[in-house]
């Protein structure tokens, strides 16, 4: 009788594991399908949330700084790259100065006088402009070369200066110079430009470049020159 008992008690308990254990195995699943649901739905979410444009998105633009550089003075203006300033303390009410590169590696000038300026500012070349009535801006033409080249050998080997008229411009030649310097002058006129301002005054300019370059850019001045206005 007591064999009975413990086998009876046996499986009782063994009917109890069981049961525990299949509860046990329910949960679980039950628990993992739930976070497996939850998985799912926060990955639909996510995705929903990627594709769909946030209003709370500002347009965000990029702006270029400009590459030019725009210099005025009460009688004249023009533009240039960012690498010209004005030396103010070479310049005066009747002279102006600006100058291409740094205080230590200076590449090109150039000096605008009105109503003055020396009597023989000389250059190796010369750059011819006319007036545009409207605005009141030059249009350039093309920097000649060395003015040397329009003088026989004999009058280059026995002069330094020679006063000549190259591409319609009367200009003091430097025909033994090296620098590479430029005059501007009016078409069918000289080096010294006499110009009606918009306030109906007249004004005398003259416009002296010179590149220090190794390699010279004549493109460049004829740019400025094209972009300069009387005022």
């Amino acid at each position: 009788m007591s064999n009975k008992y413990k086998i009876g008690v046996n499986h009782a308990r063994q009917r109890r594991f069981l049961r525990s254990a299949r509860v046990f195995i329910i949960i679980v699943i039950v628990l993992l399908l739930i976070a497996g649901l939850f998985i799912l739905i926060d990955a639909i979410l996510q995705n929903r949330k990627a594709n769909t444009p946030s209003e709370a998105t500002t347009p965000v633009s990029s702006s270029i700084a400009p590459s030019i550089e725009i210099f005025t003075s009460p009688y004249f203006q023009f533009q240039t790259d960012k690498n010209w300033r004005f030396i103010a303390n070479e310049s005066t009410g009747t002279k102006f100065v600006y100058r291409r590169g740094t205080d230590n590696l200076v590449s090109g000038d150039m000096t605008v006088y009105i109503n003055s300026g020396p009597a023989d500012t000389q250059a190796t070349r010369v750059l011819p402009v006319t007036l545009q009535s409207d605005p009141n801006k030059l249009k350039a033409s093309f920097v000649s070369e060395h003015c040397s080249k329009n003088l026989a050998k004999e009058i280059r080997d026995t002069t330094g200066e020679i006063t000549l008229t190259l591409n319609s411009v009367r200009f003091l030649c430097d025909a033994d110079g090296t620098n590479y310097t430029i005059i501007v002058g009016l078409e069918n006129g000289t080096f010294s430009m006499n110009f009606k301002r918009p306030d109906g005054t007249n004004a005398t300019y003259i416009v002296f470049f010179r590149d220090l370059r190794f390699s010279a850019e004549p493109s460049e001045f004829e740019t400025i020159m094209n972009s300069f206005q009387i005022r």
